[in-house]
């Protein structure tokens, strides 16, 4: 939460206002608790009495209130570019996005390092077993 924009949300800070602004800014209450304090729109004893109404209510561990989160909306076009513009290898990018092979092949489905892998099996072959 930039300073900037955030900073008159959380001037005169109340427990009543922090669903709202939980919704808005898309963090937890803590967060936004400790997002004032850090920037001086609440002072250590206003502090210490939110985050007590904040075990008041019970919602230190399980807040009220939901957070939409976001699809992502760009990873497969960068994924794209990275694998068919800047030319990467299958073993650069899981080392750039520090993902394992079967994550990185599961999330991007569309990605052409698929065709490559040839899929885990639990079938095996008899011709390797010898009858003596």
């Amino acid at each position: 939460m930039p300073e900037n924009e955030v900073y008159e949300d959380l001037l005169e800070l109340k427990y009543s206002k922090l669903s709202h602004l939980k919704e808005y800014w898309k963090v937890s209450k803590a967060a936004l608790i400790f997002r004032a304090k850090s920037i001086g729109t609440i002072d250590e004893n206003k502090f210490k009495a939110l985050y007590f109404d904040l075990s008041r209510y019970k919602e230190r561990k399980n807040e009220k209130g939901f957070v939409q989160i976001e699809a992502p909306r760009f990873i497969n076009e960068i994924i794209d570019y990275y694998e068919n513009t800047a030319n990467y290898t299958l073993d650069e990018l899981l080392e750039f996005l520090s993902i394992g092979k079967e994550d990185y092949l599961r999330y991007f489905k569309n990605s052409k390092y698929r065709t490559l892998v040839t899929p885990k099996t639990n079938v095996f072959s008899l011709k390797s077993y010898s009858m003596n």
